[in-house]
């Protein structure tokens, strides 16, 4: 009962000068609306990252490269691992991977169609590698099966190699082409996926099928890169398990690394907890400027209101009393700025997920969460801080003389 009155006369204290109150609470409402605002569009934009690489690449791939030894030989590749039947092995013993495509870089090679000629990259590859990574077949196909069993003397080409040497790339399926002096046949013209995550593949590849790089150009080299496409992000775990396990038993040694793309957006999810906890405690600091503000609307409040305390004083109230009076008020501030400031952070974290798949087009949707442990800290917080810059005058009150006070003009 008597926490009730002490709260009913903080919010009557605050009514008597209310412009004072008003602009004190101001610098509360925006330090809490801030904490809230950074909190909130920050686990956003943790949710909008997933969404997006798995709408755009995926988060199911599964990724084996070789390990460097601790000192790298630059100038030989008899530290490389891999091999094609590796990938047999792991297309036929690993569960949960619905494409297992390996994959070898070879030299840049220039190719020629007629007049024209173009240096591109050279990448050997297995229809499950293409399907795996996503390439978009812009005309003709990709390569297929047939061509991997049959070592077939057949290419794809990135669009800007195709429209270099033939002027669209409708034009370049079925032509001929000279990789190195050897005929080719452009099957069909694919593009990488835009932005894809960590790679460097681009529209200047060709693509040939890894059986005939085997025996055309690269010989019984390494590869460079093993990749299992997972059904589904929650399966790329366990596939990664099997995957160590059947390549230790097969090497004797961990002379591979492997990664997920699910580790990567982990990764880039991380950097945005740690700026968002950047921007959280710069906005943070704000609470501290406001509780100044607040103490010295207080210390304000206690020398206009010295004669009312020195008649409560008089009339027997003790000294705790006079603290939980003033301490009521500040806590009233603070409880309501702390509230509106909630409100405020919320409302504009809602209106800016509205706004900006209206304005950046590449956003379908800006997912809308609300991160309730942040508005509980930043009320918690603003409560605090009433707490804290409440107590020195509403101690200072408390030892005022009744005599004095009641004299004090």
């Amino acid at each position: 009962m008597r926490l009730f009155e002490d709260v009913v006369s903080g919010f009557e204290g605050l009514s008597r000068n209310r412009m004072r109150s008003a602009l004190s609470a101001l610098g509360i409402v925006i330090a809490v609306g801030s904490v809230v605002l950074v909190v909130s569009l920050g686990d956003q934009a943790k949710d909008l990252i997933v969404v997006e690489l798995e709408r755009r690449w995926g988060a199911d791939l599964v990724v084996v490269e070789n390990a460097p030894p601790e000192r790298f030989r630059h100038w030989t590749d008899d530290w490389k691992n891999l091999k094609l039947e590796d990938v047999e092995a792991l297309r036929k013993f690993v569960e949960g991977a619905v494409a297992v495509g390996g994959y070898r870089e070879s030299e840049s090679r220039r190719v020629t169609a007629g007049g024209e000629n173009f240096m591109g990259q050279l990448r050997e590859v297995d229809p499950d590698y293409l399907e795996a990574r996503g390439r978009i077949v812009r005309a003709g196909r990709n390569l297929n099966w047939d061509d991997f069993e049959n070592a077939l003397k057949v290419c794809t080409l990135g669009a800007e190699v195709a429209r270099k040497l033939f002027k669209t790339e409708e034009d370049a399926v079925g032509q001929e082409v000279r990789i190195s002096q050897q005929r080719f046949q452009v099957v069909g013209v694919v593009d990488p996926k835009s932005e894809d995550v960590g790679r460097s593949e681009s529209a200047k590849d060709i693509y040939i099928p890894l059986t005939t790089g085997t025996n055309r150009f690269s010989g019984d080299d390494p590869l460079d890169e093993v990749v299992l496409k997972a059904k589904g992000s929650r399966a790329s775990d366990a596939v990664k398990v099997q995957v160590m396990d059947i390549l230790f038993q097969r090497h004797g040694k961990y002379d591979f690394l492997i990664s997920t793309d699910l580790e990567r957006v982990q990764g880039i999810q991380n950097v945005v907890t740690m700026v968002q906890a950047i921007l959280g405690a710069l906005a943070g600091i704000s609470l501290i400027v406001g509780g100044i503000v607040v103490m010295n609307t207080m210390l304000v409040s206690v020398t206009e209101r010295t004669p009312e305390i020195g008649l409560r004083k008089s009339l027997g109230a003790r000294r705790r009393d006079i603290v939980y009076q003033f301490l009521a008020e500040t806590v009233a501030l603070c409880f309501l700025s702390g509230i509106l400031g909630i409100a405020l952070g919320l409302s504009i974290a809602f209106g800016i997920t509205q706004a900006i798949p209206k304005f950046v087009p590449d956003i379908l949707e800006w997912p809308w969460t609300v991160s309730l442990p942040a508005v509980f800290i930043a009320f918690a917080c603003s409560t605090f801080v009433g707490l804290a810059s409440g107590v020195y005058p509403a101690w200072r009150a408390s030892l005022l003389d009744p005599t004095v006070a009641l004299r004090y003009e």
